[in-house]
């Protein structure tokens, strides 16, 4: 079976969070076995006061050495390098989010890595932002402790041609996981507001919804080989819950170790500009890792990318 994350792409920004990071890139180092992981820290002088930068011109010295070595040595630490596998470190000037894009581009990284924090006011990368800028597909590592293992994957879908490209990535990696895991298929319908003039009560129309949904699910899956994983689905109107609650809810409900959605749904006109649910779950606090997939082969008009700035 060819690899489909082969080449992989850890950020860490000196902080305590890189620990989860690593120890989490580690153990999805040891389940897929990528080719190569590079780990990149981005140096941003222009965060120092531009009186200190003036006063201290040596904070500006190049530190790539000092820095990547490091790196080095907390990744030493807390990430095991599996055999065959190869490991760089890349300290550069920039931006994190200018520096994570253009390296992420460079290197033909398949799948970037990152912490997810309780967003708050203030700068830095959010969630959003490198989602929306980053073309390949990226995993958010949560700052919380959490079981190392696959055993569910939670797959939130639509339909859409991106949810199945969610379930395929899900499958591979059920495939190479350790654990015998199993792969949840969540569908989320809404009732419309009108559905009074059809002369149904509202059980009545939900129910003819679902049993669309549960048509549309079959289909869905008629074109995807499941390679033996088993499948299950669930189906929920919205009803009184935001998406993303009802997402959570199921989650924290199967003990999911990860989450996998697709960068955008049926609404969307590119990759790049999320999905609702999708940027929704970006702005919560999600407990379990959160893989975003994305299709770095797809092409898109002017107009697709401007509508995602």
């Amino acid at each position: 079976m060819s690899n489909f994350y082969r080449r992989i792409m850890v950020a860490l920004d000196n902080t305590v969070m890189d620990e989860r990071i690593l120890k989490y890139a580690s153990f999805l180092a040891e389940t897929i076995r990528p080719e190569v992981v590079y780990f990149i820290h981005a140096i941003d002088f222009d965060e120092f006061p531009k009186k200190f930068r003036e006063e201290f011109p040596e904070l500006q010295k190049p530190a790539d050495e000092v820095l990547k070595q490091q790196l080095k040595d907390k990744a030493s630490k807390f990430f095991k390098t599996p055999e065959n596998v190869d490991v760089k470190f890349e300290v550069r000037e920039g931006k994190p989010l200018e520096v994570i894009d253009k390296w992420s581009e460079a290197k033909n990284v398949d799948l970037l890595v990152v912490g997810h924090k309780q967003e708050k006011g203030g700068s830095g990368i959010t969630s959003q932002h490198l989602t929306r800028k980053i073309k390949c597909c990226v995993l958010f590592v949560p700052d919380n402790e959490m079981l190392y293992q696959l055993k569910v994957i939670q797959i939130p879908s639509d339909f859409s041609e991106f949810s199945k490209l969610s379930v395929k990535k899900g499958i591979e990696i059920a495939l190479k996981s350790k654990d015998k895991c199993s792969i949840a298929i969540q569908h989320i319908y809404s009732v419309p507001d009108q559905y009074y003039k059809t002369g149904k009560s509202y059980e009545e129309f939900r129910q003819l919804m679902e049993e669309n949904a549960k048509v549309d699910y079959k289909k869905f899956l008629q074109d995807i080989d499941t390679k033996g994983i088993e499948i299950t689905s669930s189906f929920r109107d919205e009803k009184g819950h935001h998406e993303v609650q009802i997402i959570y809810n199921l989650a924290k409900y199967l003990q999911a170790d990860l989450i996998i959605i697709g960068a955008k749904g049926k609404s969307g006109t590119a990759s790049f500009l999320l999905g609702n649910i999708t940027e929704s779950l970006m702005k919560k606090y999600i407990e379990m890792p959160l893989l975003v997939v994305k299709d770095k082969s797809r092409k898109f008009g002017l107009m697709d990318l401007l509508k995602s700035i």
